[in-house]
């Protein structure tokens, strides 16, 4: 590419391109902006699940996001300051006050707390017969969004009030911890989010080891399979 501007529009033109493409977004919004400017309307996209269920996302439609953005200040506070998203909070939190044998049930994303804490995390569908977690966390409403289900907080408020704390940590509750997605991604902190809640169980198991819970959900599965 560089070689081929080079060859046709001289050393200043090829400069000034690359410098476009690689400090602004316009390579970026280009097949978007494009159309719209000729009068082309894109439609937004729209995504199945479950059973069939539409539940449509709008990514990017005609008209939205075109505005050229220079983001070198952007990349230069993110590489300089500190992140700070949901998934390291919970993780953090998890690591300092869980005990070696609670359990942790987490209802989206639940692949963080299973790789960076050694505490038992539960699958997300795992919730019957005596089994209460020890943390139980349901990352905002983040089922009842993508699903269209209802919030699962209010689905289990009474088991909530009854058996949980409910403990809020300084950590921003957005959907995900970060993506290199240029729609999405979030280069600072972000403030104004809601706050991560956390629930912990007031009466622990002081007389189950993790053996014992983890004999207790084979039970479960067992059952579930025969």
């Amino acid at each position: 590419m560089l070689y081929f501007l080079w060859e046709r529009l001289g050393k200043a033109a090829t400069i000034s391109i690359m410098l476009v493409l690689l400090f602004t977004n316009l390579l970026h919004i280009a097949p978007y902006a494009v159309p719209f400017y000729i009068g082309v309307n894109l439609p937004a996209f729209s995504w199945k699940y479950p059973k069939g269920k539409v539940t449509k996302v709008i990514v990017w439609k005609s008209g939205d996001h075109l505005n050229p953005i220079s983001y070198v200040d952007e990349f230069m506070y993110e590489i300089t300051h500190d992140y700070d998203g949901p998934l390291e909070g919970i993780c953090k939190y998890i690591n300092q006050h869980a005990g070696p044998d609670d359990m942790v049930k987490i209802f989206y994303d639940n692949y963080a707390p299973i790789f960076y804490t050694n505490r038992l995390v539960l699958p997300k569908k795992e919730f019957e017969g005596p089994i209460l977690p020890d943390w139980w966390i349901f990352r905002g409403r983040d089922w009842q969004y993508r699903l269209g289900q209802p919030n699962l907080e209010d689905v289990y408020r009474p088991i909530l009030e009854r058996e949980y704390e409910k403990i809020t940590i300084d950590y921003p509750e957005i959907q995900w911890e970060n993506m290199p997605e240029p729609a999405y991604h979030k280069f600072r902190t972000v403030k104004d989010a809601p706050r991560v809640i956390i629930y912990h169980r007031k009466k622990t198991y002081p007389v189950l080891s993790l053996e014992e819970k983890l004999g207790m959900i084979k039970g479960i599965w067992d059952k579930n399979l025969n």
